[in-house]
């Protein structure tokens, strides 16, 4: 059903300019239909021209003609002064005489012009310049160049154009020929005539061409060749030339092809020698001349850019004769490719029951359909419109598959809200996430997980000062803001214990990979630093309100544990249990020894020295254990500027470790003094003093916790 609405919404859309144009040419005022069925059919038409043009771009182009040569009327040949002619250049040819005089010129010029390329052996001169009515300024011109067009008529192609109006009951047209002082104005049109107009789509390109145009289809006699279709005719390749009145494609060249020489050049005695071989250059060829010159504004926009007017009569003159037009199929190909396209999204829709495959195969398709399109228009000359057909088959599959995904979400929300029955909100989103690993640990199972500890200190005393309104109030406040910082580094609250919390990453990893295991380490030590941050905050607006500032420590332990939901029949938790919880725990309870806010175990530090810097802070067999942990704390990121007096601290715990301890009393003395004056520097600046005082009989370093 979805395929077929979308696909005939669309098919109605992009063929309603077509279904409802009128068979008169006549242009009247549109009815409100016609007017609504243009207007809905653009932005199909719009998207088709951009990815043809995108297509003609970067596809196969119609090689460069070596027998075509480009005059170009630029700059220079508009200014001597400031072209490559020098003042006795000037005085010595007629022509550059005509020219150094304000444009245009008298008509001698191309007279002059003409001979001289005639006599080089110029196979064709096709001038793309309107000679309309009599020259005003210049009138001996005209009669020299009326006597050039009938010494070289079999070599010379004027310009014609046809010009449309709008009047009260239509549309009026009507052709401008050359004067008839040049060549006379009769019916049929001389054969020395070709039409130069171009009819531009509504956004301006020129893509098509038209090679005879009738301008009274009832009148025989009254039809017009283009330029193309005239030169072609005069070289005796009137075979290359289309014989129907219709529009064609052009396969253009590339826009650099038939880079213009400047006229002017032509009338140098030094260029024309050297440059221009005497004329060798132009021997057996077409000659086009034309305006390249900015100011004169004959540039248009063509699939391969904007190019010179005389330069797109080259790309149509060589394409023509090279056989490198190009066709398009019958008018019912395109309903017939937006039919097609709809079914074959309907079945991908109904036989794909994973929405990320289906939409990874949807956009495989239409990639596939566009790659179709380009390969025709490089190999078979044929253009096919399949931008359209890809949207409905991609409006087809995008909606399917989001109808899919949202019935989904709907069922994932409902399997979510009926788990927290039993489980906190972050445990449940995993759940819903990653079914297959919930129920592979329900019963327990091993995992290498980062266990955070978390505890504010002394609260038990601060709790006395408050009344329970005020408790509760500011304990989930301070919560609402550490759970907010675990959850958004993906981490899971495991439990609260009063005003301790407990979190964890990695539960549901069944066979990590150490990336795996180094981004849990990097995500905790992050929520780590990040709640330090946070409790500065909430202390501050805490002041504010003359409230019981709070100071928290933390410890973080990376290893294995058993994993499992835990509890009665009525009420479950699904949590952590073994040595790695226990460790977590321990360390938090090390903080207060130190004076530190963080602690984390050597396992920890070692997958986060990349991205955080770390300070030792002693070997440590915490109580219950017989194997002691290094343990460290993190001062910041690696990026932070560096700390005083870090590297002799360094330095004097691994002297104090060795069992050096004058030498570990006077580096971390110094450190001190750099900067590092803090509880954990006095603490070990104390030891020291105290073993130096009574040294131990036997010593390994290690320090031994006798509470939890």
């Amino acid at each position: 059903m979805i395929a077929i609405l979308i696909g005939g919404i669309v098919m109605v859309v992009r063929h309603a300019d077509d279904w409802t144009r009128p068979s008169s040419a006549e242009r009247d005022t549109p009815p409100l239909y016609r007017s609504l069925a243009i207007t809905l059919a653009r932005p199909f038409q719009l998207l088709e021209w951009r990815i043809y043009d995108f297509i003609h771009e970067f596809g196969a182009k119609t090689p460069e003609d070596p027998e075509v040569v480009v005059l170009g009327i630029d700059e220079a040949s508009l200014s001597l002064e400031d072209s490559s002619a020098f003042p006795e250049d000037i005085q010595e040819s007629r022509a550059l005489q005509l020219m150094d005089e304000v444009f245009p010129w008298s008509r001698e010029v191309y007279a002059l012009m003409i001979e001289r390329l005639v006599e080089a052996g110029a196979k064709t001169v096709v001038i793309d310049l309107m000679f309309p009515a009599a020259s005003g300024s210049h009138p001996e011109g005209d009669a020299v160049l009326r006597r050039c067009l009938e010494k070289y008529r079999e070599h010379v192609i004027l310009a014609a154009d046809l010009v449309a109006r709008e009047i009260q009951n239509g549309r009026s047209e009507s052709v401008a020929l050359p004067t008839d002082g040049l060549i006379p104005r009769r019916w049929p049109v001389d054969d020395r005539i070709g039409f130069v107009s171009y009819w531009p789509d509504s956004d301006g390109v020129i893509r098509e061409t038209q090679f005879h145009h009738s301008l009274d289809p009832g009148l025989a006699g009254r039809t017009l060749d283009s330029f193309a279709a005239s030169t072609l005719r005069s070289q005796g390749l009137t075979d290359r030339v289309p014989t129907d009145f219709g529009f064609h494609f052009v396969r253009f060249g590339d826009p650099s092809n038939y880079e213009p020489v400047s006229l002017h050049e032509i009338f140098i005695p030094s260029i024309w020698e050297s440059n221009l071989g005497s004329g060798k250059r132009f021997a057996g060829k077409t000659v086009f001349l034309g305006t390249v010159a900015g100011q004169l504004q004959d540039f248009h926009l063509t699939p391969v850019g904007k190019i010179a007017g005389v330069r797109i009569h080259a790309h149509v003159y060589a394409a023509t004769k090279a056989g490198q037009l190009l066709h398009r199929p019958p008018a019912w190909a395109s309903p017939l490719m937006i039919a097609v396209a709809s079914g074959l999204a309907g079945l991908l829709v109904s036989l794909t029951t994973r929405p990320l495959l289906g939409t990874a195969l949807l956009l495989g398709s239409a990639t596939l359909f566009l790659l179709t399109q380009f390969l025709l228009f490089n190999h078979a000359s044929l253009i096919i419109n399949a931008s359209t057909p890809v949207f409905a088959f991609a409006g087809i599959g995008l909606f399917g598959f989001t109808y899919d995904f949202l019935l989904e979400r709907n069922q994932k929300l409902a399997l979510k809200r009926s788990v927290m029955r039993f489980h906190s909100p972050d445990v449940a989103e995993q759940i819903v996430q990653h079914p297959e690993s919930y129920h592979s640990i329900r019963q327990g199972a091993v995992r290498c997980i980062v266990v955070l500890f978390s505890d504010i200190r002394g609260y038990t005393r601060i709790s006395e000062q408050l009344s329970a309104e005020q408790m509760v109030a500011q304990l989930n406040e301070y919560f609402e803001s550490m759970v907010s910082i675990v959850f958004q580094r993906r981490g899971a609250v495991d439990k609260f214990i009063g005003d301790a919390m407990m979190a964890v990453w990695g539960r549901f990893r069944d066979t990590p990979q150490e990336q795996d295991l180094a981004q849990d380490a990097c995500q905790a030590v992050d929520a780590a630093l990040a709640m330090r941050a946070g409790l500065a905050t909430l202390n501050c607006d805490w002041a504010a309100r003359n409230m019981t500032e709070l100071s928290i420590g933390i410890g973080i332990h990376q290893g294995e544990a058993v994993v499992g939901e835990i509890g009665s029949s009525q009420r479950t938790e699904l949590t952590a249990i073994g040595d790695a919880v226990n460790i977590g725990s321990r360390l938090e309870g090390a903080t207060k020894e130190y004076g530190l806010d963080l602690i984390i175990s050597e396992a920890v530090r070692n997958r986060v020295a990349q991205r955080f810097l770390c300070r030792s802070v002693d070997l440590l067999r915490v109580k219950g254990k017989t194997r002691p942990i290094e343990v460290f704390t993190v001062l910041g990121p690696i990026t932070m500027t560096p700390v005083p007096g870090l590297s002799l601290f360094e330095k004097g715990m691994a002297a104090y470790r060795h069992g050096q301890f004058h030498e570990a009393f006077n580096l971390l003395q110094q450190a001190a003094q750099e900067g590092l004056n803090d509880a954990l520097t006095a603490t070990f600046i104390q030891r020291s003093s105290d073993l130096i005082k009574t040294p131990p009989e036997a010593w390994d370093g290690v320090y031994a916790m006798t509470q939890k």
